[in-house]
């Protein structure tokens, strides 16, 4: 099994720069393994690591919600901003572009397919 930095290190910075300025954002499919998925989706039922909660609909945004990490990160979230952020020009955002996880059980993992 590849390591988290080697997944990160096989990414086309290319791809990720195309995604970003096309859509806003990038998929990496595969990037964690499933045990990673799995050991940060069971952080959202908790309230220490975060520092906000955000209810879409009271803000008029519709549905949904999310929540921001408290500070020091989780280990994953800092390893993925450190190797991920450099392989983007960031001087093309007004903002550096948010690390969103949609940590669910259904997996591409092996299959990586970019951007």
């Amino acid at each position: 099994m590849k390591t988290l930095s080697t997944r990160i290190d096989a990414i086309s910075d290319t791809d990720l720069a195309t995604a970003l300025n096309a859509f806003g954002c990038a998929t990496i499919k595969g990037l964690l393994s499933p045990e990673q998925c799995e050991g940060i989706s069971r952080l959202y039922s908790k309230d220490e690591p975060f520092r906000s909660h955000i209810h879409m609909a009271r803000h008029g945004f519709g549905k949904g919600e999310y929540k921001y990490f408290s500070y020091p990160l989780p280990d994953l979230v800092t390893t993925l901003r450190e190797k991920i952020y450099p392989k983007v020009d960031l001087s093309r955002f007004d903002a550096a572009p948010l690390i969103a996880f949609n940590a669910t059980k259904e997996t591409n993992y092996g299959n990586e397919t970019h951007g």
